[in-house]
């Protein structure tokens, strides 16, 4: 079965898509000589995608990239060594693949984005292990210091600036989801999140990349001032600036006394001020100096087309060679800045291109807020001031991916700081873009609904019933039908009750049609009831209201907050009221007074009193639509609470008999030995809960207290911080009117 589900996955484009990008996410920081073959079996698994709608976000992006990739297929034609040009046009492919691969593709949902950034974590986490074990080995071979621990040898198979770009953009990834997918600082995971910071900082500090350290640096200021200034939360802020000064003092402490960087460093600074940098000088800054004049004077002597594509290493290398600059000579060192390397390659027009490439999503994130987006742009900007990143595979892949990663899925604002920020509302012209409550699909469902396709039942049969269940044990009611509607199931009840012409049904004036629609279905007369502040029903005008045809009160949960049930019950308990209801129906006279009946298709979840809603009324209708907190697409449920008078039970059967045309047996009663036969006990209706629909209900009710609730009491929160200080906002939960 694990094998035939698996099969059946990597049939589908989508899903050879989502792995290998897992795959490459992985491989980035881990392996590149893997990068170019998965780049290749992800292009080639583009021609089965379904081609995607035309995505604005990536429109920027690819004609920044293809700009930059066009210029260097040109600088081909002006070349003399074609070889070089060519390899170099190789390294840069990814520019034009991997835009055009996402943008054929479709976006990923969360939780697959998600991963893919947990993949990147988990190979930053690999590629620092090994790196450690490296140094341990040299450290057990070698001269046995800790000096061992220093440098390429904790990063034997990437330039340390590199592993240090790396390992700043995992430690922003982290700090994303500490800060916009956490619910508590110190909950496991994020202990596990903050330890990884920690680790990851080390790294880079054992990196001697000064480079990396500054950004590092920038990075925990920044956060600092947000958790503390924006978040509000002054313990990750502290903690922050606790973690900082360590670093800065254990790195200043090491440079200054354990390497002769620290003291070159200083030589090159009063060397530069006085402009007397040596040409023998073989620190690292000063050699970038060195390298850096002579791009410049390429550029002045090249300012419109450059060298060429494939002719800017001999060219520097030439040069070096005049001016006696030995250390860079003998390394060949490129030009040490991809502003300059690509200026001096293919001239100042090239240059601008790159400009455009890196500030244009940097320009957009920061447009919307988009937090992992607008660091990568800075963090990739800062490295091109002090390497030539994209003359390598290992800076082409890192940027081109990630920049279309998130281009793609910026319509789904993830890695987004969207509601989170005040700042969005202040500083931006802001234009509406949040979807009508968009249900949540994820890989948990999808498979949900895979699993009930291979058990062969996809109509009314085990998962229904196991979600009856399940929602009877979490509401607290005495039973449970799950139907394809709410609506279906305040029809049902008001039908089984006896509702019928002549009848009265009391409900609010403010709620949703199918409220009304039902009791019209049944030939009675809705009487509206105005609403009070909350925008539920005012009880205090339902006794008004109340005549001697009144069967039923129907109070609406608006937006998920029940009615004082309690003052409801008080009013009906009224002698006047009492004497007021004529019983028409065996059910009505059980009863013996007003029903209530609750259309809480917002409600399930709240609580009124310490109970739950569901066991508030008589019987209780939830929404399992789309757009509502638990979705199953379409379906509902009507719980029962009634009196003891009443088996509930055997009103759970009746209910199920009159859903599914009168039938007095369901399909999975029916499949068992000698169950066919069946009856027809009454004209009934078709209005049953399949089992692909009650799939996605039990994944969802599984998670509904611990994640759905806690995400949107956060937003309510926030809301509620946001619009303080104006007297419109409404105090109903989960909605804000604006009264303009």
């Amino acid at each position: 079965m694990e094998y035939q589900k698996l099969y059946l996955k990597l049939k589908s484009a989508e899903y050879r898509h989502f792995i290998l990008t897992i795959i490459l996410a992985f491989l980035i920081p881990v392996h590149q000589n893997l990068l170019g073959i998965t780049i290749v079996l992800l292009a080639v698994n583009s021609a089965f995608l379904k081609t995607e709608k035309k995505q604005n976000n990536l429109r920027y992006l690819f004609a920044g990239m293809l700009l930059y990739f066009g210029y260097h297929i040109a600088g081909t034609l002006w070349s003399e060594n074609q070889s070089f040009a060519w390899f170099d046009v190789q390294i840069k492919l990814s520019f034009l693949l991997l835009p055009f691969i996402f943008m054929r593709s479709k976006s990923f949902c969360e939780e697959d984005f998600n991963k893919v950034l947990s993949s990147y974590i988990i190979g930053c986490s690999v590629a620092m292990v090994i790196g450690v074990l490296n140094a341990f080995y040299e450290y057990q071979i070698g001269s046995s210091t800790y000096l061992d621990f220093y440098a390429q040898k904790i990063s034997p198979s990437l330039h340390i600036g590199y592993f240090s770009m790396y390992m700043n953009f995992a430690i922003i990834i982290l700090i994303y989801k500490l800060y916009f997918t956490s619910k508590e600082l110190f909950s496991v995971i994020n202990i596990i999140r903050i330890s990884l910071i920690l680790l990851f900082s080390v790294a880079i500090f054992f990196s001697t990349s000064r480079n990396g350290f500054l950004v590092l640096f920038f990075i925990f200021i920044l956060a600092i001032v947000y958790s503390i200034v924006s978040r509000r939360k002054w313990m990750f802020g502290t903690l922050l600036v606790l973690i900082s000064w360590i670093a800065l003092s254990s790195f200043l402490r090491d440079y200054k006394n354990s390497t002769s960087d620290f003291h070159g460093f200083k030589q090159v600074v009063v060397a530069v001020e006085k402009k007397e940098v040596r040409k023998t000088e073989w620190e690292s800054s000063a050699v970038r100096i060195l390298v850096w004049k002579t791009a410049v004077e390429i550029i002045q002597e090249y300012p419109i087309l450059g060298t060429g594509t494939g002719d800017i290493k001999d060219e520097l290398v030439k040069l070096y060679k005049e001016k006696e600059y030995k250390y860079a000579y003998e390394r060949r060192y490129n030009a040490h800045n991809q502003y300059l390397q690509t200026a001096a390659a293919l001239g100042i027009p090239a240059g601008l291109i790159l400009i455009f490439m890196i500030i244009s999503p940097l320009f957009y994130s920061w447009k919307r807020w988009h937090f992992l987006g607008f660091f990568l742009a800075i963090i990739v900007g800062i490295a091109c001031l002090t390497e030539s990143v994209l003359e390598v595979q290992a800076g082409v892949v890192f940027y081109a991916f990630f920049a279309s990663l998130f281009a793609q899925n910026m319509q789904n604002d993830y890695g987004t700081n969207f509601i989170d920020n005040p700042l969005l509302y202040k500083k931006t012209k802001f234009r509406m873009r949040v979807p009508f409550s968009p249900p949540r699909m994820d890989k948990k469902m999808a498979d949900a609904v895979l699993d009930t396709l291979y058990s062969g039942w996809i109509t009314t049969g085990p998962k229904t019933r196991e979600l009856e269940e399940e929602l009877t044990k979490y509401t607290g009611g005495k039973a449970t039908v799950c139907l394809n509607s709410a609506t279906a199931g305040l029809e049902l009840a008001l039908r089984w009750l006896g509702v019928k012409e002549g009848d009265e049904v009391i409900l609010p004036a403010y709620t949703y049609c199918a409220t009304a629609n039902v009791v019209m279905h049944c030939g009675a007369t809705p009487v509206l009831v105005d609403v009070g502040d909350d925008f539920n029903i005012d009880i205090s005008k339902i006794e008004a209201a109340i005549t001697n045809r009144t069967k039923v009160i129907m109070p609406v949960d608006i937006a998920g907050m029940p009615i004082d049930y309690d003052e409801l019950r008080q009013l009906l308990a009224k002698p006047v009221v009492r004497e007021l209801f004529h019983p028409s129906s065996e059910q009505q006279i059980k009863l013996g007074r007003i029903m209530v009946l609750a259309d809480a298709a917002h409600s399930i979840g709240a609580t009124y009193k310490g109970k739950n809603s569901g066991t508030l009324a008589d019987i209780s209708s939830f929404s399992f639509h789309a757009v509502k907190n638990l979705p199953t697409a379409e379906g509902g449920a009507v719980i029962f609470n009634l009196p003891d008078q009443f088996d509930c039970l055997a009103v759970q059967k009746q209910f199920k008999v009159k859903s599914l045309h009168g039938q007095s047996k369901d399909a999975l009663e029916k499949s068992k030995a000698g169950g066919w036969r069946y009856d027809i006990t009454e004209p009934g209706y078709k209005c049953n809960m399949t089992d692909i629909n009650a799939a996605l209900g039990l994944v969802e009710l599984e998670r509904y207290d611990s994640d759905m609730l806690v995400k949107r009491k956060s937003i309510f929160d926030k809301y509620n911080v946001l619009l303080e200080k104006y007297d419109w906002k409404s105090k109903a939960a989960f909605i804000f009117t604006c009264f303009v």
